[in-house]
């Protein structure tokens, strides 16, 4: 079970027929489609030994290199994280989105139970200054490629933003 206090209740909302628990999955659910990744909300329950409960990833992704997604409002809570980390070791590939729609948010990257980090190269620092981010921004975009594949970024996170909910 989760400690977290949310001070801000979710506030439910339906768009494309899907009721989301939130608007922040909403708004991750507009970014996905903006990239053109086929993505599922809440698609399968799994049973997770390690924490004695069922487990329900925000969005599964048919197109993309990682399989689920799970979207959280602030950085995550040990409970939280583990259930991810628990979920890749059943041989899924899982990211945990940690924030707002935009180029600040966190991306954990979980494969085979263990957190996977992206490396920074010499083409990495290049391609934060080519496009004026931060090495922090840099990391968050080059995690999300990671789990999405290629795709026009900028316009997915404008079309996000632009939603209105």
């Amino acid at each position: 079970m989760s400690d977290r206090i949310y001070t801000i209740p979710w506030q439910p909302i339906t768009y494309a027929g899907i009721r989301f628990k939130s608007k922040l999955e909403c708004r991750w659910y507009v970014f996905f489609e903006a990239l053109r990744a086929v993505s599922i909300y809440e698609p399968k329950q799994f049973y997770l030994p390690e924490f004695q409960n069922w487990y329900i990833p925000d969005f599964a992704l048919l197109s993309c290199p990682f399989d689920y997604i799970e979207i959280k409002p602030t950085s995550p809570l040990p409970d939280e994280y583990g259930k991810c980390r628990a979920l890749s070791e059943l041989g899924f590939k899982v990211a945990l989105f940690a924030g707002s729609c935009n180029p600040d948010v966190q991306v954990y990257l979980f494969e085979n139970g263990h957190r996977k980090y992206i490396p920074r190269t010499s083409a990495f620092l290049q391609q934060c200054f080519q496009f004026k981010l931060n090495g922090r921004q840099g990391e968050t975009v080059a995690a999300l490629k990671t789990v999405l594949g290629k795709g026009n970024y900028s316009r997915a996170f404008k079309a996000a933003w632009e939603f209105k909910v």
